[in-house]
């Protein structure tokens, strides 16, 4: 395996090690535990390939803060209990990374910080009509039904909106099983993005 660099860039494994693979195999890849250092390795993938592709946890988001690159959602059986849970949570997180970008013209609140449960509880209390505007969408801390409920009854816009293109499922885990094409069926009606079942291999819906 050719050794182009070695970064300075620190994970549990060690230091991060851009190499090039001449032959298939079994590979452990390691990221960097931060945002930043997510972006700086992009950054160095991108010099060096015209294709680069990032698998990340959804506690990982902030590493999408300004990507100009397409995401894609994956939502698995290991995620909720049922079926109608993880469509929901799934929902929600496309919901919170499609917001759309904000009005220049029309009057708005801007947060410069987390927009989390307790704040939007607040503009909701204040019948808040005005735009919620923050930077990006990895500023949003909400999930599921809270989420949900934010995003219907609140103006939510960020400066930097980012480009969800498509889901995935996955029907089986350690846990539990789902019915894959029930599964797919509510992924895609959740989330409104055209989905993709990896075991089967087949669009779900």
């Amino acid at each position: 395996m050719p050794r182009l660099r070695v970064s300075s860039l620190q994970t549990p494994s060690g230091n991060i090690l851009f190499a090039g693979v001449e032959t298939p195999g079994p590979y452990e890849v390691t990221g960097p535990p931060t945002a930043a250092g997510m972006r700086d390795v992009i950054a160095e993938l991108r010099e060096r390939s015209d294709l680069v592709i990032v698998d990340g946890a959804v506690d990982r988001v902030a590493a999408l803060a300004g990507t100009r690159g397409a995401v894609i959602v994956a939502a698995g059986a290991a995620d909720s209990a049922t079926v109608a849970e993880t469509a929901l949570d799934t929902g929600a997180l496309v919901a919170r990374l499609r917001v759309p970008g904000f009005d220049a013209e029309a009057p708005g609140i801007t947060v410069e910080n987390a927009l989390t449960e307790t704040l939007v509880g607040r503009f909701i209390a204040e019948r808040e009509s005005r735009q919620i505007v923050v930077n990006d969408p990895t500023q949003i801390a909400l999930r599921g039904r809270a989420a949900a409920e934010a995003f219907a009854r609140l103006r939510i816009r960020c400066r930097r909106p980012l480009r969800v293109v498509a889901a995935t499922v996955a029907s089986a885990a350690a846990e539990r099983q789902f019915e894959p094409v029930d599964f797919g069926t509510a992924v895609a009606n959740a989330t409104q993005l055209p989905t993709f079942d990896v075991y089967r291999g087949a669009r779900a819906a």
